[in-house]
């Protein structure tokens, strides 16, 4: 019911007001051809934007990501040797309270001031 009424406004606009009326004589001609070519344009369109904003939503949601980037650290840091027995335990652990705050639904998106008090003293004892 939008739809139509977007027609019937832009046959109002384009039809009338430039007097086009030789071209479209009626409204269903002019339907017709609106959404012949409306619907591919806004196809075309639509796959544009989901292909660009989908990197750029991604790009955002990863650089606010704190549980993602100490992750991403732990994984660089345990590849290339710097990683105590310590702190994979306290990993091991945070991701444990993680999994089961998820299944216990609640928000799994906050870490509780314990757990950065940890990470943050772990990260005072390693030498960067």
């Amino acid at each position: 019911m939008t739809f139509a009424n977007f027609i019937t406004i832009q046959y109002a606009l384009l039809v009338e007001r430039l007097a086009l009326d030789s071209i479209f004589p009626n409204i269903w001609l002019f339907a017709i051809l609106f959404v012949s070519g409306y619907v591919p344009a806004a196809i075309i369109i639509g796959y544009w934007h989901r292909k660009s904003q989908w990197r750029i939503e991604h790009e955002a949601l990863f650089n606010e990501n704190v549980i993602g980037a100490r992750m991403w650290l732990f994984m660089i840091e345990l590849i290339e040797g710097k990683v105590t027995e310590e702190e994979k335990a306290e990993v091991r652990k945070m991701l444990r309270q993680i999994i089961k705050k998820s299944t216990d639904n609640e928000s799994p998106s906050h870490i509780t001031e314990e757990e950065n008090d940890r990470l943050r003293r772990i990260r005072e004892h390693r030498e960067y």
